[in-house]
């Protein structure tokens, strides 16, 4: 794959002017590779020699260097016929013409450089030794890779600095692009280049699994709810707004204008003055009603307790009989919620007893406190006609009353299903005339609504109920196509495996597809592989966000500062259709649980940019990233076979044919 840094590199070179060339990078270059009084020396008296360097060499002797710079080279512009005589001349002079020291001497250079920002040809090599003509003389060259090569070991601060802004952001470092796990477990050098061989796909959202789709009919039931205020308002923003965003319809038989004018006008009837001052007539015969009642019953508890002397000691009582009746009628009135036979029953007993006269005659009894219980036990009979009248006409608090429009959301569902269906057949067919976008986005759209149903809605299994279709058991979900298809169009994916399931390696051979078709928009971050590069004892103000990018700016080779983040996001703002691969999310999300939250605003700051995240299925965090995820399947028998062959195809067919026996022989075993 071609270095495309490095091509960026060159092209940079390439533009500056011979002169800068030499005072802005080749001089720095020397000096930081421990050579001294580096000075320029350009200009009409310079004798072949653009710039002068000396080095320390062991046993006290100094060593001199005379660099000749020439935009001369592959792809260069200027004809090496038009300038390679002038040149030899010039090289010539660099080992003839002695360089005069700063103490006054003058000593022939011990060693000649010519530098290009091109890349120098063996030919025009050969050309240029046959040409000199100067016994036991080599001209050393430095040439525009080996310059960039020198650079980055000795000074690649030179190097940000030669490129743009868009030109760091866009350039994507080569050695990152290779699964260094997988390559040390299997003992090899170079990385898997792109197999034309992939195991199905399937797709979920939240928690909800793609499988449903194809052999699952859902209903939703027509019940109405009474929700409170706040209720309602979570219902609104975490069901209803999305629901019908997603699905265009109106998910509920009332749309939720209608149903809060509906419940508004009751909110003002409820706390009318009107209806306060009912609220507060029912307080008021409350509090009557229940001194009443707690009178009552502290007179039966002490005519009980009376009672129970007498009969207990044997004494003589007069008025015993009274008491026993008096109890049953208070008890009978508080049983009966002083109605109004209880009440006529109590009062031909207090007439027929002449309790009114024995009172008076025995005040100091407990007859005068039956009396007073009969008096409140008619105030308490129209205290409660009078009750039941204020809350006949009192307005209780209202609630939100709302049904789903069952009908409508269970056609929509169960057509989509039936479009995924019809879909998932024509793509496994190998029919291209599917628009993947399209079918992404309604696949991602479907499980969403499902998800919400779920797992959004309180008590979501009163509303919403799931049946098996018989036809149906034993359907595979599986998508049959490159998930390079899949990448292209566009959508936000996270792609899900368990451990070893080609998530990395997928994602690497998408990044460096990309490359090849020279596509600059394009970033892969391994996560795990910066995190630990990044500050951890951030300030507690600092964002997960800032954290982000600070993960892709050390990845860029750039300080993670304010002043670089800025640039960052002025460099994704500005681009269309650009991809970032956020790559092993779980490995980081251990470390760092921030991270979820710095993708999801990450990804509503640059709406523009598509996200290609990738993680291991069986985490925690799932339903927490809004992206489509789609799961790498394990292989089948025939993806295996095919993928095994594709991998020793230029390296050892043979092997591939061995392996693949043993498997089936291994199988057929067990």
């Amino acid at each position: 794959m071609e270095d495309t840094s490095q091509q960026l590199y060159l092209k940079a070179m390439q533009k500056m002017k011979e002169d800068d060339f030499s005072k802005y990078l080749i001089k720095p270059l020397f000096e930081s590779m421990g050579f001294y009084r580096v000075d320029f020396y350009g200009g009409p008296y310079e004798s072949g020699k653009d710039l002068i360097a000396f080095v320390e060499v062991p046993v006290n002797k100094t060593m001199s260097y005379a660099i000749q710079s020439k935009k001369i080279g592959e792809e260069s512009n200027t004809s090496e016929k038009v300038i390679l005589g002038e040149l030899v001349f010039q090289l010539r002079q660099c080992f003839t013409n002695p360089i005069k020291l700063h103490n006054g001497e003058e000593v022939i250079p011990d060693q000649v450089y010519l530098a290009s920002p091109y890349q120098i040809s063996i030919r025009l090599i050969d050309e240029i030794h046959g040409m000199l003509s100067i016994d036991r003389k080599k001209v050393e060259i430095l040439d525009g890779p080996l310059v960039i090569q020198l650079l980055k070991k000795h000074k690649p601060t030179l190097l940000e600095k030669l490129l743009s802004v868009d030109d760091i952001f866009s350039t994507q470092d080569s050695s990152q692009l290779c699964n260094i796990e997988l390559m040390s477990a299997l003992n090899q050098k170079d990385s898997i280049h792109e197999l034309d061989c992939y195991s199905d796909l399937a797709f979920f959202m939240g928690t909800i699994d793609s499988n449903v789709l194809l052999n699952s009919k859902f209903t939703i039931k027509p019940d109405k709810f009474q929700v409170t205020r706040g209720k309602w308002e979570l219902f609104e923003r975490t069901v209803y707004i999305p629901l019908k965003f997603l699905t265009t319809i109106e998910p509920l038989n009332q749309d939720a204008s209608s149903i809060l004018i509906k419940y508004n006008n009751e909110y003002s009837v409820f706390i009318s003055k009107e209806n306060r001052e009912i609220k507060r007539s029912i307080d008021q015969a409350n509090q009557l009603l229940a001194g009443n009642i707690s009178f009552i019953r502290e007179v039966i508890s002490e005519l009980e307790t009376s009672i129970n002397n007498i009969t207990r000691h044997k004494l003589e009582n007069a008025n015993l009989v009274i008491m026993i009746q008096s109890v049953t009628n208070l008890k009978n009135c508080l049983e009966a919620s002083f109605q109004e036979k209880v009440i006529e029953d109590f009062g031909t007993f207090i007439n027929a007893n002449k309790i009114h006269d024995l009172a008076k005659a025995n005040a100091r009894s407990l007859l005068p406190k039956i009396v007073e219980c009969f008096k409140k036990a008619k105030a308490s009979q129209l205290q409660s006609i009078e009750l039941r009248k204020l809350r006949d006409e009192y307005k209780e608090e209202p609630k939100i009353e709302y049904a789903f429009n069952s009908e409508l959301i269970n056609s929509w569902l169960n057509e989509r299903c039936e479009k995924y269906k019809v879909d998932i057949k024509a793509i496994n067919s190998g029919d291209n005339s599917v628009d993947i976008f399209r079918f992404l986005n309604d696949t991602q759209t479907t499980l969403n609504v499902l998800d919400i149903l779920v797992n959004k809605m309180e008590d979501s299994e009163k509303v919403f109920s799931k049946e098996v279709v018989m036809d149906s058991i034993g359907v595979i979900d599986g998508l049959s196509t490159s998930p390079f298809r899949l990448f292209d169009c566009q959508h936000d994916i996270a792609v899900y495996g368990s451990a070893g399931a080609g998530k990395t390696t997928t994602l690497q051979m998408y990044a460096r597809k990309l490359e090849l078709e020279g596509n600059r928009g394009v970033i892969y971050l391994p996560l795990n592989r910066f995190l630990n590069k990044v500050d951890m004892n951030f300030d507690s103000k600092t964002k997960n966000y800032d954290i982000l990018m600070s993960m892709i700016l050390i990845s860029k080779s750039l300080e993670p500062i304010r002043e670089n983040i800025e640039k960052l996001e002025l460099h994704l703002q500005n681009k269309k259709r650009n991809k970032i691969i956020f790559d092993g999310l779980d490995e980081a999300y251990v470390k760092f649980p921030g991270i979820i939250e710095a993708i999801n605003f990450f990804k509503k700051k640059f709406d523009n940019i598509q996200l290609l995240i990738s993680s291991r299925d069986c985490v925690s965090y799932l339903s927490e990233i809004d992206f489509l995820g789609i799961t790498l399947m394990p292989f089948s028998e025939t993806q295996l076979y095919s993928f095994i062959q594709a991998w020793f195809k230029d390296k050892n067919p043979a092997l591939s044919e061995v392996i693949i026996e043993n498997i089936k022989a291994k199988k057929y075993r067990t």
